[in-house]
This record gives C-alpha cells, sequence and structure tokens, in this order.
C-alpha cells in the first residue's frame, strides 16, 4: 500500500443570521458568510472567499452541513461543487415545515480533484422568491485517496 500525505480543511459559521435571498432561488447560488477556519493541512480553508482551495490531487471526502430556517413549503438542495461543477452524486434536500422551523441538512461524499481548484458549497430552494436563514454552516475536504 503507497503512502497518502495528509491534506485536510475546514471552514464554517456558529450562531449567525446569513440571509440568502438570491433573486432566483431556483438557481444554485453559493451559500457564503463563513467567517473562521477549522483545521488544515496541505490545502487552504479560506473564509473569506467561502471556499476550501485543494493542492494535492486526489479522492477528498467532502462535508457540508448547515442548520437554517427558510420559506414554509420549501424544500432546500444543498450541494458541493468542485471547480465551480456540481460534485456528481452529492446533495442532500429539506424541507421547511413551517414559519420558525429549523432544518438541518447534511451531505457527504468523495470528490476526484483531478487538479488544483476550489470546493465550495451551493444550495438551491424550488420556488423563485424562496429565502434561506442560515444560522450554522460547515464545509470540510479530507484526502482519502
Amino acid at each position: 500500500m503507497s503512502y497518502i500525505p495528509p491534506a485536510y480543511a475546514s471552514i464554517y459559521v456558529a450562531g449567525a443570521a446569513i440571509t440568502m435571498d438570491p433573486a432566483d432561488f431556483t438557481v444554485y447560488t453559493q451559500l457564503t458568510g463563513f467567517t473562521a477556519l477549522g483545521p488544515s493541512y496541505n490545502c487552504s480553508g479560506d473564509f473569506a472567499n467561502n471556499k476550501i482551495s485543494v493542492s494535492l490531487l486526489g479522492d477528498y471526502l467532502v462535508n457540508c452541513g448547515l442548520s437554517f430556517s427558510g420559506t414554509p413549503s420549501s424544500t432546500f438542495t444543498v450541494k458541493p461543487y468542485y471547480v465551480g461543477l456540481p460534485a456528481p452524486g452529492i446533495q442532500s434536500a429539506q424541507r421547511v415545515s413551517a414559519v420558525g422551523d429549523t432544518s438541518f441538512i447534511a451531505c457527504n461524499g468523495l470528490v476526484a480533484c483531478t487538479g488544483i481548484g476550489d470546493i465550495t458549497v451551493y444550495a438551491a430552494g424550488d420556488g423563485a422568491g424562496d429565502t434561506m436563514l442560515i444560522k450554522d454552516l460547515i464545509l470540510t475536504a479530507a484526502k482519502v485517496g
């Protein structure tokens, strides 16, 4: 078995009140508002630009999770992106039942990072006028192969 050099990074925001209110939330919109770095090694967490920059090629386990409230009776879908494109097969959705409800979405999966690039997280609602109020948000990436 060959040695896999470690690489990982994390960015997050906790206890926030970040409103995502794009003109058309049926189009995937990058989630913003990260305020802090978690641990990192051989990758760069960049909370100011809402991304993790991958510096070593390979397979990365990407995790994203958020707690939020939003437009009642709307379903929100979250997915990570790599180099500006959706990571294949990784997404999760959650429906907001009523006003004031807090929902949680988590998704994770493997992303084949074939070049140096950025990992970001995007969300969409099922209605053009949907809004999302993010309370907690985390994005992590860890090289596993």
